[in-house]
């Protein structure tokens, strides 16, 4: 009996070490990976035009860090539709304010003490799918980064083959990453999008859900 206790306990070190181990590969959390498309694709758009951003896919959704899909049930993804006006001393990031961003009962407006405006909400998750559609309207010409990103607050959801302890965060993946005008960034006069946003330009512009264009009356 004694012999059998003895190697219960090194049989449950030896599983928790593997445990541990497999933990251990998962290098600043789960990144999970959510697509993102824009119709139309245009560097200019005409004040009153409308520019849908959609976001569609199941609940098998990938993670970049273990290589592999994960189910996610009805998961909050924490989404922000944010947008800065690139030509100007400092770029404005209550850009939001210069489109009229078509009724979505998933988004809610939010002005922050920092002077940032964004949308916030939720995909709608039904039958295993996760959708959003938002619908916006230039009202005022210039140079925009308008962005949807995944912010994921909330790192105590569970899923799945989830590690304890391991935190969870999201990027944007875009259906047409070429297209996205990145290089407009090199025309704002503030240096964070100039320059500081094109050192990292994956992390701070793609998996952002950036997207540059010009707008004119």
């Amino acid at each position: 009996m004694k012999n059998l206790t003895i190697l219960c306990i090194v049989f449950s070190l030896f599983m928790a070490a593997c445990i541990r181990k497999e933990c251990r590969d998962i290098p600043g959390g789960y990144h999970f990976v959510l697509p993102v498309a824009i119709t139309p694709i245009l560097d200019t758009f005409r004040i009153g035009d409308t520019i849908l951003i959609r976001s569609t896919f199941s609940n098998q959704v990938y993670e970049m860090n273990t290589a592999r899909y994960y189910e996610l049930i009805n998961f909050r993804f924490d989404l922000s539709l944010t947008a800065v006006q690139l030509d100007t001393i400092d770029g404005d990031e209550n850009g939001i304010q210069s489109f009229q961003v078509l009724e979505n009962t998933d988004f809610e407006f939010r002005q922050y003490s920092n002077g940032v405006s964004a949308y916030v909400g939720q995909y709608e998750y039904d039958n295993g799918n996760y959708s959003t559609e938002l619908r916006i309207i230039p009202e005022k010409a210039g140079l925009f980064v308008v962005s949807l990103a995944a912010l994921m607050i909330d790192e105590n959801q569970r899923f799945a083959g989830k590690c304890n302890g391991i935190g969870s965060s999201a990027v944007m993946a875009h259906e047409n990453p070429e297209q996205m005008n990145i290089e407009f960034l090199t025309e704002s006069p503030d240096p964070h999008y100039s320059e500081w946003t094109l050192q990292r330009p994956q992390e701070r512009f793609y998996d952002a859900g950036g997207y540059c264009f010009y707008v004119v009356e």
